[in-house]
């Protein structure tokens, strides 16, 4: 297989990608800034790194760093027509946009029939603080776009939550409101590999935030069927291949759906299980090549 990864060459998902690729395939990292397409009478061609994308049998895109509206679509758009020009692309445009958007993924994900936790999103200030008094006076203030935990603030202080409302509101940003699930700091990530699903439990005694990178502790997590069929639905969903599926169970027992990542790390998780996920996810990509373009 000749891949084509949109990654840093010197990342350690990308040499942890090498080393598991051996000699099997042939793996070449592109700079995303570099991608450009070209129209001709009959031909449609997409460039990168100095490199012609339509002869690669796949590309994945690792990671799709910030931009410019326009460089945003552009990228987006470009590797849409690479899928029509018949290269396997992991994940999917559609799926990347569908993942990347907190507010889009979760409307998939409930239509889907899964149950998330009740979230509001606004532009005023004054329709937020009325959502928030509607949660109890307690919700979690997230960023639409975002990862990692970044962004992330517990509102429980009226006068805090009318300052950071303000705040969104007359820098044109969108205020994104999600009740508090009561999970006693622990939750479950669920890596998907195409077929493959593997989880660990987080746990962080001291944040309500469960993030690897701010201090929670993991341990493997053996997926019972029905959080395989939500996380199945999930990818169906946003149609993604490969993802990372936050699931939290709450005081009652009941789990719900947090996010959906396309571009989810494994360094935590191949770790705690001892899993060698990078195989994982270049035997995913190798699948979707022989699939007819959706």
């Amino acid at each position: 297989m000749k891949l084509g990864i949109f990654a840093d060459y010197n990342g350690w998902h990308s040499q942890d990608l090498l080393r598991a690729a051996t000699d099997r395939h042939e793996l070449v990292f592109l700079d995303i800034q570099t991608l450009s397409g070209e129209l001709r009478s009959e031909s449609s061609s997409i460039r990168c790194s100095g490199h012609l994308l339509n002869d690669f049998d796949a590309v994945f895109a690792r990671t799709i760093p910030a931009g410019t509206l326009e460089q945003i679509v552009f990228r987006m758009d470009a590797l849409a027509e690479l899928a029509k020009c018949g290269v396997a692309v992991v994940n999917s445009a559609r799926a990347i946009e569908a993942s990347v958007d907190k507010y889009l993924s979760l409307c998939l994900i409930q239509r889907a029939g899964v149950a998330v936790p009740r979230t509001a999103v606004c532009q005023t200030s004054n329709i937020a603080m009325n959502f928030l008094e509607s949660m109890g006076g307690q919700a979690i203030l997230k960023p639409v776009f975002g990862s990692e935990g970044r962004g992330l603030m517990m509102l429980d202080n009226p006068d805090l939550a009318a300052r950071a409302f303000h705040l969104l509101e007359h820098s044109g940003q969108t205020i994104y409101l999600q009740e508090f699930v009561d999970h006693g700091n622990r939750d479950i990530r669920i890596f998907v590999a195409g077929q493959e699903m593997i989880a660990m439990q987080r746990t962080n005694p001291a944040d309500w935030r469960t993030n690897a990178v701010r201090g929670a502790q993991t341990a493997p997590h053996q997926l019972t069927r029905l959080e395989r069929e939500i996380a199945a639905s999930c990818c169906g969903a946003v149609g993604a291949v490969i993802a990372g599926v936050d699931l939290a169970y709450d005081s009652g027992g009941k789990p719900h759906v947090l996010e959906v990542n396309s571009g989810p790390g494994w360094k935590r998780i191949s770790e705690t299980l001892s899993i060698d996920i990078a195989a994982l996810v270049l035997n995913a990509i190798q699948t979707q090549i022989a699939k007819p373009i959706c």
